[in-house]
């Protein structure tokens, strides 16, 4: 099995907790730079979990292509 090996210069991060998030239905986020500030039209979403698994919403549980955390 594959796993990380701990070594002196790896750091730990975690990115577990409450993320803002959407879907990009349009494929927007790029050329509108939604990366330098807030979503528009944001949800919270909890991680690490699968949106796909965890939306009430079935247009975003069967998104496929672009999303932004």
């Amino acid at each position: 099995m594959l796993r990380p090996r701990d070594t002196a210069t790896r750091q730990r991060l975690t990115l577990d907790g409450v993320w803002r998030f959407a879907v990009d239905t349009e494929t927007a986020g790029r050329g509108e730079r939604w990366y330098a500030s807030r979503l528009p039209g944001h949800e919270d979403m909890a991680l690490p979990a699968s949106f796909n698994d965890v939306a009430a919403d079935a247009d975003v549980r069967d998104h496929v292509g672009d999303v932004w955390y």
